[in-house]
């Protein structure tokens, strides 16, 4: 048998690899195309190089092919020798089913990731492009738009996408380089999902009309990214002045501020304290809530956070 030539995804990965500070890696392995080729990369690198590498399979139990995929990423996952464990995670609702979906999702890997590991995911340019428009339509702000990065944090787990930049052309490539097994997800053509009507009605459109559409929107992405950087260098010292000593905000100081202040004060201690990002119209019910005599049930829920207002202060509890 011929010996291949390691395909350069394995070079863009492994680059990645020797700067991090952890030699632990947890893959989210949904079984599909980029999963599958996230993991085998890291299999083949840990084979050279000084890593650990074990497998986590989510099962949404959104069709009923679920227990087939979960069955097919426990055998992979074997067949490299590597640990692997399925979770499976309930999502109540038909509404704003993927935004819950990937709440639990997160919330699964994080609660099975030890502190000195990484989450691994399989996140490429093209998911990068999908998700810019998404949050472009749901009112994101500057954070918001500068979308995913190679490394970040939720809830003291770090999320490691090394693929983030890397166009999807030269994943297809890799699959086919190796001849990998991987399934096709039946949910990922279903237009309901609005990540898909993007994928598949729109962005193809879009493409057509503006052959450098993903070259221009990454731009756009990094200029978004330089102000959020600026934000998140500065914003601890502006915080400070509107914070009691338990982090609530002090409602009789921040009303003192212009409206676009308030806005931002509110934006970004909702994301230090939760890593969620709201809309503007989101934060303008939390400028109403600073306004009300109500004290005595939870104003605000989203996501996982719950506000309330206590005579002066607004308070943010995760749950």
């Amino acid at each position: 048998m011929v010996s291949l030539k390691p395909h350069k995804l394995i070079k863009i990965c492994n680059e990645l690899i020797l700067k991090q500070n952890t030699k632990k890696y947890l893959l989210a392995f949904s079984g599909g195309q980029d999963s599958s080729i996230i993991l085998d990369c890291f299999i083949k690198i840990s084979k050279k190089c000084d890593i650990k590498v074990r497998s986590i399979h989510i099962n949404h139990g959104l069709n009923n092919q679920s227990e087939k995929y979960a069955k097919h990423c426990a055998e992979i996952s074997k067949s490299y020798g590597i640990n692997h464990k399925t979770i499976t995670i309930n999502v109540n609702g038909t509404s704003n089913l993927e935004e819950k979906c990937r709440v639990e999702r997160y919330k699964a890997l994080v609660n099975n990731c030890s502190s000195d590991e990484y989450i691994v995911t399989g996140h490429h340019e093209d998911d990068q492009i999908e998700t810019f428009f998404l949050r472009l339509m749901r009112g994101s702000g500057i954070r918001g738009l500068s979308c995913m990065k190679t490394k970040s944090k939720y809830q003291n787990r770090t999320i490691f996408r090394p693929l983030i930049q890397t166009p999807k052309s030269l994943l297809n490539e890799y699959i086919n380089y190796y001849n990998l097994s991987y399934i096709e997800d039946e949910t990922n053509i279903d237009c309901k999902y609005d990540r898909n009507f993007l994928r598949h009605k729109v962005l193809p459109v879009f493409k057509e009309r503006w052959k450098s559409m993903n070259k221009n929107i990454s731009n756009n992405i990094y200029v978004q990214e330089i102000y959020s950087r600026f934000i998140n260098d500065n914003i601890d010292f502006f915080l400070s002045r509107y914070l009691d000593e338990n982090n609530n905000i002090l409602i009789t100081v921040l009303k003192k501020e212009k409206l676009h202040t308030i806005l931002i004060i509110l934006h970004e201690w909702v994301y230090k304290k939760s890593s969620i990002l709201l809309t503007v119209k989101q934060i303008t019910e939390l400028v109403k809530i600073m306004n009300t005599n109500n004290d005595s049930n939870p104003l605000f829920e989203f996501s996982t956070i719950r506000i309330t207002k206590q005579k002066n202060i607004l308070k943010l509890d995760l749950f």
